[in-house]
């Protein structure tokens, strides 16, 4: 077993596509191009819209926000929520509250069974 301890070291704050009010901190690396990410969003926050490169799942951990995808509609999230947006898919993340959440981004993912969509 090992233990990490966080480290305000590696959290860095995200401005990329008019993102603001965002720090984003690695929780670790997966084989190929995959990673998670822990998101701290403050309140007024946005992870502006882009088009990501790997298929990603977000899981809301703390707070309430928006998502939304290609279609540019916006879906309430809140704590145990899950968005998942393929490879490729355009898509933005907002919070009036402040919100907390993990991202897996990772090649591909294997079915969506378990993840009800928005």
């Amino acid at each position: 077993m090992e233990v990490h301890r966080a480290s305000s070291a590696q959290r860095r704050t995200i401005s990329h596509f008019g993102s603001r009010g965002v720090a984003l901190t690695p929780v670790t690396r997966l084989e190929g191009r995959g990673q998670v990410v822990c998101f701290e969003l403050e309140p007024g926050g946005v992870i502006g819209r882009h088009r990501g490169g790997t298929a990603q799942v977000l899981l809301v951990l703390e707070g309430s926000g928006w998502a939304s995808g290609e279609d540019a509609v916006r879906q309430p999230i809140a704590p145990g929520d899950r968005v998942v947006w393929a490879a490729g898919e355009e898509h933005e993340t907002t919070t009036d509250v402040g919100m907390t959440a993990l991202v897996v981004e990772c090649e591909s993912l294997v079915g969506s069974d378990p993840v009800r969509r928005l």
